[in-house]
């Protein structure tokens, strides 16, 4: 029963494990696919003004990008862009804050993309060419960076790097032991999840004793 319990630990440490970096991968690429689409809805235009001015002279025609009517959603997508990498390259307490900081942007992109869909038009001044596509499409990608900052915040202790992995199974000596050992007669198991899947990974049966280091030894 114990080597039963034993062998069935990592097991379910590494399905969870498979599970936490699937999500993370899924936060990535959110978080990149929101700020590219954010940085490419806002250089677009979104429509043309047109003013009149007195005869004989033509009116005035003037090209509205995303940029000037919302002037920060470029930005906004630079930090989801900075923010998947920053996903990657922190743990804990660090992506708590990429979250928090990525759930704004997103948030301010959308807003962005509200502005130019109920935005009117100055005194004297003709709107034309309305393209609503690309209001429309900053403001899916302000969700799509939301989405990202929320699920960080809901799921980032599950998320564990792959340096503390790592440095679970690499600690120097004297390292106070942050596992129990379990006893089968007198060999001992480490209860280590990380280290019996390790174990499994390259074909050693965690439960059985190690080889004597002696037997091909000749006198």
């Amino acid at each position: 029963m114990t080597s039963a319990r034993v062998v069935a630990e990592p097991l379910a440490a590494s399905a969870q494990r498979q599970r936490a970096r699937r999500e993370l991968a899924l936060a990535v690429v959110l978080s990149v696919l929101g700020g590219a689409l954010a940085l490419f809805a806002a250089s677009r235009q979104w429509w043309v003004e047109q003013a009149a001015r007195p005869a004989p002279l033509p009116p005035v025609r003037h090209i509205i990008t995303g940029k000037e009517v919302a002037p920060w959603a470029s930005a906004m997508g630079l930090v989801a862009l900075a923010g998947a990498a920053a996903l990657v390259a922190t743990a804990k307490r660090g992506r708590l804050l990429v979250g928090l900081i990525v759930t704004g942007a997103g948030l301010a992109a959308a807003l962005a993309g509200i502005v130019g869909l109920i935005a009117e038009p100055e005194a004297g001044v003709q709107r034309l060419d309305l393209a609503l596509f690309w209001p429309v499409s900053l403001a899916a990608a302000g969700a799509l960076i939301t989405s990202t900052g929320v699920l960080t915040v809901l799921r980032f202790r599950r998320w564990q790097t792959n340096q503390a992995v790592m440095s679970a199974q690499y600690e120097a000596p004297g390292t106070p032991l942050r596992t129990r050992s379990l006893a089968t007669g007198s060999h001992s198991i480490s209860s280590d999840p990380t280290v019996l899947w390790d174990s499994l990974d390259r074909g050693i049966d965690p439960t059985q004793p190690p080889p004597d280091r002696h037997d091909g030894d000749s006198s």
